[in-house]
């Protein structure tokens, strides 16, 4: 088989998504002897530390295609198996492997997320840490009922240890406008101790603001705000001490940058000056 063979693996992962590709277009369905291809070939799949972001792409379609089903599940609780022994020895890294784990995800959205994060806490956050590395976040594509079906097995502890790796909101970018998304809405409106979710908004919002200006620190902080109608007194006393820090860091910030830009001016006119 071409896979066995010294640099076979990726030339067989092409072949087989140009054949997915090509029955894609004429609209056929995926023949069987495919989808065993394919699934065969996840089944040998290495994790390494190799960054190889052509072979990560091509996972996407193969899963997708390959994967559906209860064989398809049970693929891909190995899967999710196999690469997180590989991050906990050292000898791979999740976030060269973006595309696959957004596959896993996307095919299979309870079982995915159980594969990675189900069990103990020190697995749940283990899982929670890969996603956290990756480019993109798969959490995003799977359906919010099958999320909270699998937050709700273990509210106390799941929902505040998901709220650390949720995409929280929307317009990152420094002058785009902020705005919560759905599911950290709804997460929040869920948790049975909403403050442990809020805590760790605050510390998403933070890591994000590590290098930000001052008025990038003023948005969030106005962001928070619309939690402030929540009756419960532990998120009331949380908000009021984390806008406050958020507050004066962000004053902190906007006097060192009046600061530099007046010692940068200064510099400017003694160079030019006549």
């Amino acid at each position: 088989m071409i896979a066995s063979k010294p640099g076979g693996f990726d030339v067989a992962a092409d072949i087989l998504n140009r054949r997915l590709h090509q029955e894609k277009t004429q609209r056929q369905e995926h023949t069987a002897e495919v989808i065993d291809a394919g699934r065969h070939l996840i089944r040998q799949m290495p994790f390494t530390k190799e960054c190889n972001s052509h072979r990560d792409y091509s996972w996407g379609p193969i899963i997708r295609s390959c994967l559906v089903g209860d064989i398809g599940a049970a693929i891909v609780k190995d899967v999710c198996r196999r690469l997180k022994e590989a991050v906990s020895a050292y000898t791979a890294y999740s976030f060269y492997n973006d595309d696959l784990i957004a596959g896993l995800f996307a095919v299979h959205p309870t079982t995915a997320p159980d594969a990675f994060c189900g069990g103990e806490l020190k697995q749940l956050e283990q899982g929670l840490r890969m996603i956290q590395d990756l480019r993109q976040n798969p959490l995003d594509a799977v359906p919010e009922n099958e999320l909270f079906a699998w937050y709700d097995q273990e509210p106390r502890v799941r929902h505040p240890a998901v709220a650390s790796a949720i995409t929280i909101c929307h317009g990152k970018e420094e002058n785009a406008p902020k705005q919560w998304t759905k599911l950290a809405l709804h997460l929040f409106e869920r948790a049975p101790e909403r403050s442990e979710v809020l805590k760790q908004y605050v510390a998403q919002i933070r890591l994000t603001c590590i290098f930000a200006r001052a008025t990038y620190l003023d948005s969030f902080a106005k962001l928070l705000d619309e939690f402030a109608v929540c009756p419960d007194p532990a998120v009331v006393q949380l908000l009021a001490q984390k806008k406050d820090r958020l507050r004066r860091e962000a004053e902190a910030r906007r006097l060192s940058e009046t600061t530099a830009e007046r010692t940068r001016d200064e510099r400017f006119e003694r160079t030019f000056s006549p």
